[in-house]
């Protein structure tokens, strides 16, 4: 069979390619076999999405840094491999082809654990090596309820009077506050309704 001429870079898509190539000349003989090494191509990276915020990947060997979250953390996984897939562990084991894939548009959610986790992930794809490992920063979840809302949240001036509102975001919690600019504990008094305050300072 005749072998294609070179007139140009080749692409090669699938690990394990090997290469190899002979000079020819009219009224030559042809050069020896030039022979390459096996190719390893590999899909990309993927990267993590934590909260709505893309973050970036760091290798197995680096040291990840920490972050800290109250209540639930959503993680988005994400390859720039079109047909990569994402696989994944929780635990701290090293993610391997057997690992669960992740599926795009359903976040792993990860609550409270009482200890801190990471994120390890590699992509996969048909015909190429897997990636190399990737972890998330350390996720330090913390069971805490968020942090209340006080509307307006201050400044001024307001005239003679203003109405004060508090939220809270955790289902089930309540809030405490204080007016005298003492930190606030169990025993201060329990917001319950919006409230007229007018007291300078």
């Amino acid at each position: 069979a005749s072998s294609p001429l070179y007139t140009g870079a080749v692409t090669i898509l699938s690990t394990g390619t090997v290469v190899k190539a002979i000079s020819v000349s009219a009224g030559k003989a042809p050069s020896d076999v030039v022979t390459s090494a096996p190719f390893v191509i590999e899909p990309f990276e993927p990267s993590f999405i934590v909260n709505g915020t893309m973050e970036d990947a760091i290798p197995a060997a680096g040291g990840a840094e920490e972050e800290e979250f109250t209540g639930t953390v959503k993680i988005h996984l994400r390859s720039r491999t079109a047909s990569g897939q994402v696989h994944y562990t929780t635990n701290g084991d090293q993610p391997t082809i057997k690992s669960p894939v992740y599926i795009p548009g359903h976040p792993i959610e990860l609550s409270a654990q009482g200890e801190k986790t990471t994120i390890k992930a590699l992509t996969t794809a048909h015909g190429m090596a897997p990636s190399p490992v990737v972890v998330s920063d350390v996720l330090d979840i913390l069971s805490r309820v968020s942090t209340p809302e006080i509307e307006p949240h201050g400044g001024g001036p307001y005239s003679g009077q203003v109405l004060i509102t508090m939220q809270s975001f955790t289902p089930e919690s309540e809030i405490v506050y204080t007016i005298d600019s003492s930190e606030p504990t169990g025993l201060s008094t329990a917001y319950t309704a919006p409230f007229l305050l007018s007291t300078i300072g």
